[in-house]
């Protein structure tokens, strides 16, 4: 081949190797440019910048792609500084910016002050796993927040720090043991103070203070407390008890109570007075019996701190032993015995009151008014007993068309029916029946 045709064949192979060097150079910064082109980024958003101590603030954490997330995202374990947080949950989101829609994930968090001051809502490093643009494979990658910094006031002046409390709604439910009507040198009388609180976590409920009463010694029982989370709200509920040892005769006045808390959303005071009661405390001829129970609570609440100590503290078995052998043996079987024989009368009282309301004993009453020849009472007997059965219809006719003779008229049925027959009755209603407010018993 002639030298001038090698050379335009080398030039040719020479272009066209060229040309394939620029297309795959093109194309490596095409599909360079393509990976680096997503977007990923960070928001932090708070419902409120200024709080009270106590009052919470909703945190939420936007993280947005350009794609979409392969795989659910786990902050972890966030520590903020003299405060609490609680960490919700996770939902989908998305975002509308320039035209484009971008997906998202918010991770809701609320954080409870502790303290007066500047709080930090610290930068945190959130991992993803979000494939690149043009790609399908979820990629690991960390976006990183921005701190936000909060200010947190203190209790308003005038506000007594030991009972400041923030929250959105409180129930209060103030419940007494025994016969307050019939109490006696030496009894004991249990009171339980339950308090549930929205929006809020167990160690802002303040502990409850037991005012001193004249001539009545004060047993408290270890507060307990707990917190209660669901998807979408959490509370706290705290439980205190306090038992009330009678020790002269005469009118003993305990003390009203006022339990208050602040409204975040109102910025308002509430107050839930719990009134004062007088007790009438009769003599009791067995005076020895008090110094015995006195002794027993004594050493009950004893027991009971200890217990307390112990659970917060790391377990010394060899100690906790010792405690045990130096309250004895007979100690404890006294402290016991005294408990359960008021368990049992407790039991006993509420039993007879329970029975009291039922439909047995009304029905018992309408039998015995059958005997007289007072109509009116009978009739009142009749219908008394009926509200307690479980009828659809608590009517004379009724009882008589369902469960009875129904060709009898209702207003001759007490003059013509015999106690045999109402007892029939009442037997044919008993597979149906369920006592109204058969749990009433439970806390009288």
């Amino acid at each position: 081949m002639p030298m001038k045709s090698l050379g335009r064949t080398y030039c040719s192979s020479l272009k066209g190797l060229r040309w394939s060097y620029s297309l795959l150079l093109a194309l490596a910064l095409f599909i360079s440019g393509t990976a680096k082109s997503q977007e990923l980024w960070s928001e932090v958003q708070l419902n409120k910048t200024k709080v009270y101590v106590g009052e919470p603030v909703e945190v939420s954490i936007f993280v947005y792609t350009s794609t979409w997330f392969t795989s659910g995202v786990d902050p972890g374990n966030i520590k903020v500084n003299n405060a609490s947080t609680v960490y919700f949950r996770s939902v989908s989101t998305s975002k509308s910016r320039g035209g484009k829609t971008y997906s998202g994930v918010q991770m809701i968090f609320n954080v409870f002050p502790f303290e007066e001051g500047s709080l930090t809502f610290p930068s945190i490093k959130v991992e993803v796993e979000t494939p690149p643009d043009g790609g399908y494979k979820g990629v690991s990658r960390t976006v990183s927040t921005k701190e936000r910094v909060i200010t947190v006031k203190p209790i308003p002046p005038g506000f007594d720090p030991s009972n400041w409390l923030v929250t959105s709604d409180l129930s209060v439910r103030d419940n007494w043991s025994g016969d307050l009507a019939h109490v006696k040198v030496g009894d004991v009388v249990e009171r339980r103070l339950s308090l549930v609180a929205q929006n809020t976590i167990a160690a802002l409920i303040p502990t409850i203070t037991w005012d001193s009463i004249p001539q009545v010694s004060l047993y408290p029982k270890t507060p307990s407390a707990q917190n209660n989370r669901t998807k979408t709200s959490i509370s706290a509920s705290s439980e205190e008890t306090v038992r009330y040892l009678f020790e002269q005769e005469g009118e003993v006045t305990i003390p009203k109570k006022v339990i208050q808390w602040w409204h975040p959303y109102q910025q308002k005071l509430y107050k839930r007075t719990l009134p004062a009661k007088t007790i009438t405390v009769g003599p009791n001829p067995d005076l020895g019996i008090v110094a015995s129970i006195k002794d027993s609570l004594a050493a009950e609440l004893r027991a009971e701190q200890a217990a307390a100590t112990e659970a917060e503290s790391p377990r010394d078995f060899k100690t906790i032993a010792k405690k045990v052998a130096a309250y004895g043996l007979g100690l404890a079987i006294l402290i016991f015995l005294i408990w359960k024989l008021k368990e049992f009368i407790d039991r006993r009282r509420l039993a007879h009151k329970a029975y009291l309301e039922s439909e047995e004993h009304y029905f018992k009453l309408f039998l015995k008014s059958l005997d007289a020849n007072d109509e009116g009472n009978k009739k009142a007997s009749l219908y008394a007993w009926l509200d307690r059965l479980n009828l659809e219809e608590p009517s004379l006719k009724y009882l008589l068309d369902h469960f009875g003779d129904k060709f009898t008229k209702p207003e001759t049925a007490i003059q013509k029916l015999t106690a045999q027959q109402w007892k029939e009755m009442r037997r044919a209603t008993l597979t149906n029946y369920i006592p109204k407010d058969s749990n009433d018993w439970i806390n009288p």
